[in-house]
């Protein structure tokens, strides 16, 4: 064998050897540099309490993309969040998922932040997380910084105990009223500022709230149906998932009165069906709403 066929050969070996890494790094998000310097990217860090998660690798976002890449060892480090939330079960999970404000949102969500919540959510939930201790938030953030349009902290942890739940009425008030006929509530509609996804907290809606958990204790087989609903503002795609957040939020509320979430059926149908016109400001404020249904 030649020299000048072993130094030709080991030449063409370097420029596959750098091709390839480069080639891998464009395709799977994986940045050369996460091997030879791990030290400049953020880790991977959870802490409730005396738990905490400490590792050197970490997901990852793509720049203006809600797709993340978990690489095996962090899958693993989720895995033991997981078995930390299972066996405490009075605590809740809080993702915040992180944007900068030059990004661009292609997601059906409101925002990349919900995005790259809901996409760790949607992990978690795999590994056995029930999906009622998981809340996703949003942040829009300067600070972010990308290592080759790469976003190692596109999601922020943090937890907090469940409210809990509390029975309104007392066991010989329940007793008493077995005997006489409860009054079916009423219908209502909650309606919203544009673009808001809450639900104002007020004693009017807490009165309403203890109503229906009087009556469904009362009839064991009724359900409640909530159905969110927006204006015509925006893409369909984003109405819709507004719609859901909102129904959601109510759905969160009536559980924290101690309605039980088999109880509740959700709904929603994003602009599709409006009250009244979305010619006006009128209209489209009475279209942005979520109705609550006893059903059954």
């Amino acid at each position: 064998m030649s020299k000048v066929f072993l130094i030709l050969t080991s030449f063409l070996l370097g420029i596959w050897l750098v091709g390839g890494s480069w080639w891998y790094a464009h395709k799977f998000g994986v940045p050369v540099q996460t091997i030879a310097h791990p030290n400049v990217l953020p880790v991977l860090n959870v802490t409730d309490g005396d738990f905490t998660i400490t590792s050197r690798s970490n997901f990852h976002f793509r720049h203006s993309s809600a797709e993340v890449v978990v690489p095996w060892e962090t899958e693993k480090s989720l895995k033991s969040l997981v078995n930390y939330l299972h066996k405490h079960p009075n605590r809740n999970i809080v993702l915040t998922g992180n944007y900068s404000p030059d990004e661009r949102n292609d997601t059906r969500y409101l925002d990349l932040g919900f995005a790259r919540a809901d996409a760790i959510r949607n992990l978690l939930i795999s590994y056995g997380t029930p999906k009622e201790d998981i809340i996703i938030q949003s942040m829009v953030r300067d600070d972010l910084k990308f290592n080759q349009r790469l976003l190692f902290d596109g999601l922020t942890f943090s937890f907090e105990k469940k409210k809990a739940t509390f029975s309104l009425i007392s066991s010989k008030k329940k007793s008493a009223r077995q005997n006489q006929k409860i009054k079916k509530v009423r219908p209502l509609n909650l309606y919203y500022e544009n673009n808001t996804d809450f639900v104002e907290d007020s004693p009017q809606l807490k009165d309403y709230l203890s109503k229906l958990y009087t009556y469904l204790d009362t009839y064991p087989t009724s359900k409640v149906l909530v159905t969110g609903h927006t204006d015509n503002v925006g893409t369909s795609a984003r109405n819709e998932e507004l719609s859901k957040i909102r129904a959601i939020s109510v759905k969160t509320l009536m559980k924290k009165f101690g309605i039980s979430g088999q109880r509740i059926e959700v709904d929603y149908q994003g602009d599709k069906k409006p009250l009244a016109s979305n010619t006006s400001d009128k209209g489209r404020r009475k279209n942005r709403r979520v109705e609550v249904r006893i059903i059954n």
